[in-house]
């Protein structure tokens, strides 16, 4: 009888071979296992056998090698003993295999005192991947705590293969899009893409442009308790605002590019309703946007409550809605856009002084 592998190749005698095989079944572990000690003469230099358990240890732990060259079947618990670093030629790997049944599963990395371990969790409740602090360990089972951690990656992809910017949020594939090689985010969709922000009925949602200086040198922003649409610039607040009733209002007035202003004389009290001058040209000014202003120099005044009107001719593309008026000079004027014709619109300008005004002002109008 030879031991196999036998290092020195030494062999059973008959007699040795005679003993082993004439004594119980735990007295041959007792005695293979000793004669496994002796092969080399220094004890556990290749492995011990006791009544519960075999111990490998070629060449007494430094460089040894195990080899099964069959099967190995494991009938009871197994123990694992980490490496440092563990390399797997395996391109695939299945955790949970021949589960029933889904459950939280994934990779867990202890970090020790430092804080909670580190974990990609599959979380089966919510169908999704997290990546997560928690206090659970390989060992854990069942429905997992954890909090979500921080992500840092070059680019995010949400329903696209292929992130065209830091964040890309595809709902459909635009047709011949062209991507900005500027834009840090882009929201694409071949009908409708959109951007939305969600908040509660008094809240206010808001698109900031801050600077070195500040934050919020100037926002957008949307008033869900005055349901209006703010608009701030320079660290000042309400630059323009539009309300749901559909008003604009410019904090300090219109300034309108174009040729300097055409003056309308005033020459004497008008009533109600009357017109002064003659209709002004809107080709005298740069198309689509002009400055008018009225002089009341002379005897010409507005009694209190007194009005008069003004049409404005030769413009295209003119309708109800299309006209901004603001006067600008003096608050005690007001204006607005009482008529709309074919290429004209014309214009009421009001005194609410409450006493004779013949001061000048000067209307400022935008076709849109």
């Amino acid at each position: 009888m030879a031991y196999a592998g036998d290092p020195t190749g030494t062999n059973l005698t008959s007699g040795e071979a005679t003993e082993v095989n004439n004594s119980s079944p735990i007295d041959q572990k007792y005695k293979l296992g000793e004669r496994i000690r002796n092969l080399r003469g220094d004890a556990d230099a290749v492995g011990t056998i006791s009544s519960t358990t075999l111990t490998l240890n070629p060449d007494n732990g430094a460089s040894g090698t195990v080899v099964v060259p069959g099967n190995l079947t494991v009938n009871g618990a197994t123990t694992t003993v980490s490496t440092t670093n563990t390399v797997i030629e395996d391109r695939l790997i299945e955790i949970g295999t021949g589960a029933s049944t889904g459950a939280d599963s994934g990779i867990v990395i202890e970090r020790g005192s430092t804080g909670d371990n580190a974990a990609l969790i599959w979380d089966e409740s919510r169908d999704e991947f997290v990546f997560a602090t928690t206090t659970a360990t390989g060992a854990s089972t069942g429905d997992l705590s954890f909090t979500a951690a921080n992500l840092s990656v070059a680019k995010i992809g949400a329903g696209t293969e292929q992130a065209e910017t830091k964040v890309h949020s595809k709902m459909d594939t635009a047709a011949s899009p062209s991507y900005s090689t500027l834009a840090g985010i882009i929201v694409e969709d071949d009908s409708r893409p959109a951007l939305q922000f969600v908040g509660s009925a008094s809240n206010i949602a808001l698109i900031q442009f801050g600077d070195n200086a500040s934050a919020s040198s100037g926002q957008i922003y949307y008033d869900h308790g005055t349901d209006k649409l703010r608009v701030d610039a320079g660290g000042n607040a309400d630059r323009i605002t539009v309300d749901a009733n559909g008003k604009l209002v410019v904090a300090t007035g219109i300034e309108v590019e174009g040729k300097n202003a055409s003056t309308v004389a005033v020459t004497a009290s008008k009533s109600a309703g009357s017109a002064i001058g003659s209709a002004i040209d809107g080709s005298s000014f740069t198309a689509r946007k002009g400055q008018v202003t009225v002089d009341f120099s002379g005897s010409g005044a507005l009694a209190s409550g007194v009005g008069f009107t003004q049409t404005f001719s030769s413009f295209s593309e003119v309708d109800a809605d299309s006209v901004i008026v603001v006067c600008t000079g003096n608050a005690a004027i007001s204006a607005g856009i009482v008529a709309v014709g074919d290429n004209t619109f014309t214009i009421v300008f009001n005194n609410n002084s409450g006493g004779s005004f013949n001061t000048d002002f000067t209307l400022n109008y935008i076709i849109l």
